[in-house]
C-alpha cells in the first residue's frame, strides 16, 4: 500500500469535515462540486495515477448520481425523478466495481459474489420530508451500510488498482465516514457523495 505523509493526510481529514460542515450551512456546496467534477473529471486520464478509460466512467457515473442527489435535496427538480433512478443507480455504482478486476481467483469470487449480495439488498432510496431515506430491502437498512462499508473495505484493500493510490486513506474515510454519520444522523448518501466528490477532485488536481 501507497503510504501518505501523515500530516498531508491529517489536513485532507479535516478539509474533509470541514466540507461538510459547510455542506449542513449550505446545501447547495453539494450542487456546485458535483458540476464542478463532472466539468473537470476527464484529467484522471491524464493524471500520475493513470486513470483507465473505465475508471473516468466510473467517476462521472459517481458525479452524475451526486448532482442528481443534490439537485433533489435542494428541491431543484421533481422528488419523482430521484425517487425512480436513485436506487438503481447506486445499485450500478457497486455493481461496476466488479469490473476493475484484472483476473479472477478463488478469493475474487468470493469478494465478487459478496458484492453482488450488496447490489441486491440496496436499500430502497426515497426523498421525502426534506429528507433521503433508506428502505430496508431483504435485509435490515443498518445492517447494509455495516456490511457494505466491510466488504468495500476489503475491496479497496485487495484491489490493486485502489490499494496503490496514494489517497487510499481517503477513500477508505470516504467509506467509513459516512457509515458513522447514518447512526448519528442519518445522513448516510448524501455524505458519502459529498465525500466522493471531494475525492475525485483531489486525485483530479493531484
Amino acid at each position: 500500500m501507497y503510504k501518505q505523509n501523515v500530516e498531508t493526510t491529517l489536513t485532507y481529514y479535516i478539509l474533509f469535515s470541514l466540507m461538510y460542515l459547510l455542506y449542513l450551512y449550505d446545501n447547495r456546496l453539494g450542487i456546485i462540486l458535483s458540476i464542478f467534477g463532472l466539468l473537470t473529471a476527464w484529467r484522471l486520464k491524464y493524471t500520475d495515477d493513470n486513470y483507465s478509460d473505465s475508471s473516468v466512467l466510473k467517476a462521472y457515473l459517481i458525479l452524475s448520481f451526486s448532482l442528481i442527489i443534490y439537485l433533489t435535496v435542494t428541491n431543484t427538480i421533481p422528488n419523482h425523478i430521484f425517487n425512480s433512478t436513485a436506487t438503481g443507480l447506486l445499485m450500478i455504482n457497486i455493481f461496476i466495481l466488479i469490473f476493475t478486476f484484472d483476473s479472477i481467483n478463488r478469493k475474487r469470487f468470493c469478494l465478487i459474489l459478496t458484492i453482488l449480495f450488496i447490489v441486491i439488498t440496496t436499500p430502497i432510496l426515497k426523498y421525502k420530508n426534506n429528507k433521503i431515506s433508506l428502505g430496508s430491502n431483504i435485509i435490515d437498512k443498518d445492517l447494509w451500510v455495516i456490511l457494505q462499508s466491510i466488504i468495500l473495505g476489503i475491496f479497496y484493500l485487495t484491489n490493486q488498482k485502489f490499494r496503490m493510490n496514494p489517497n487510499i486513506h481517503l477513500i477508505l474515510f470516504s467509506l467509513f465516514a459516512p457509515a458513522i454519520l447514518h447512526f448519528t444522523s442519518n445522513d448516510w448518501l448524501v455524505s458519502r457523495a459529498l465525500f466522493l466528490n471531494l475525492f475525485i477532485m483531489i486525485d483530479t488536481f493531484n
